[in-house]
């Protein structure tokens, strides 16, 4: 029991974290009926896993710089690890649109620096790449902010973060991207207060679930009662900066409790969690041009294609990420 409180356990199923975040992601884009209201609106809401990521980011990032707090080692850590992967996986992409529907030099470069969807360039629909090039930027100013800072210095970094949302309100592609920040900025707030106090009280665990309530309680009212106005003013995203922290506590629990009983299953969980850069560009990718080939009537789509097309991008992915890990070694060892 003791476990459950015990932050350094808790964290060490961030990979689970990630590989359910994954999951839930790709359940959000496949072209299923859900058969009941329940499923209907977890798949609505399932951009949610990208909170998970988001969070989860930046508890990996605030421990990797402390460790190190070199930014250039860091940078070159996340490149080495992040470039062969997308390179790997959206090059089909780019060959693709840009042999059915043309291209341009500026969309193609825009693309591969991961920055298309931040100045309508390229492929515009690997937004969560674009986050991670604003994301690593800003998480080199927030982890000295927690490192260093007071209550109060903490709590104005997270007003910054959501002030920062603001300018994009009414520009779904980007407020997307920046109304995930507050997230990136509580994981790294979070990883703090793991250093400095090893155990959770149970006054912190109440709060967690109190604030995770409150957050599906207002996710659920916004869903109903406004769902016209769910992303182009970021409804769908505000109620996970309450959820998801008291979220990745319970599904540490659960993993735990899953671990005891079966733990193969958390060992294939952590090697997906390993693999979600790829599960996202691939299944991204998947999907588009299986959507394009129905619109052509090559053929129809039915839940049992949609299986086996899914099926098809995990091993995809899991292929390009062996891969890709080949490469990043490769590179790591000469760079």
């Amino acid at each position: 029991m003791a476990d459950f409180c015990d932050f350094k356990k808790i964290l060490s199923y961030r990979s689970v974290w990630m590989a359910l975040a994954a999951l839930w992601v790709v359940y959000h884009h496949i072209s299923l009926t859900p058969p009941c209201a329940f499923l209907q609106v977890l798949k609505s809401c399932g951009a949610g896993g990208v909170d998970i990521f988001v969070f989860a980011s930046g508890l990996g990032c605030y421990h990797s710089l402390k460790k190190n707090p070199d930014t250039l080692i860091f940078i070159k850590k996340r490149l080495i690890k992040i470039v062969p992967a997308y390179y790997l996986c959206v090059t089909p992409w780019v060959i693709f649109d840009g042999i059915r529907l043309g291209t341009t030099v500026q969309g193609v470069v825009a693309t591969y620096l991961g920055i298309d969807s931040l100045f309508g360039l390229g492929l515009q629909t690997l937004w969560y790449v674009n986050g991670l090039v604003v994301y690593y930027i800003l998480v080199l100013f927030f982890v000295p902010l927690c490192l260093r800072g007071n209550f109060k210095t903490k709590l104005l970094g997270f007003c910054f973060c959501i002030l920062l949302t603001v300018p994009f309100l009414g520009d779904t592609m980007r407020l997307m991207l920046f109304a995930r920040v507050p997230l990136l900025y509580l994981g790294v707030c979070a990883a703090d207060y793991g250093s400095r106090y090893p155990t959770l009280t149970k006054r912190t665990v109440l709060a967690l679930l109190s604030a995770m309530a409150a957050g599906i309680a207002i996710l659920l009212l916004c869903y109903y009662r406004c769902h016209e106005y769910l992303y182009p003013y970021g409804l769908l995203w505000w109620p996970f900066i309450l959820i998801v922290p008291g979220l990745c506590l319970l599904l540490s629990w659960l993993s735990m409790l899953v671990e005891c009983a079966a733990p193969i299953v958390i060992r294939f969980l952590r090697y997906i969690g390993g693999c979600t850069l790829e599960i996202y560009v691939v299944h991204m990718f998947v999907f588009h041009a299986a959507r394009r080939a129905m619109d052509s009537g090559i053929f129809y789509g039915t839940d049992k294609r949609w299986l086996l097309i899914t099926a098809a991008s995990f091993l995809v992915a899991f292929l390009a990420s062996a891969a890709a890990s080949r490469i990043s070694k490769f590179l790591a060892g000469k760079l």
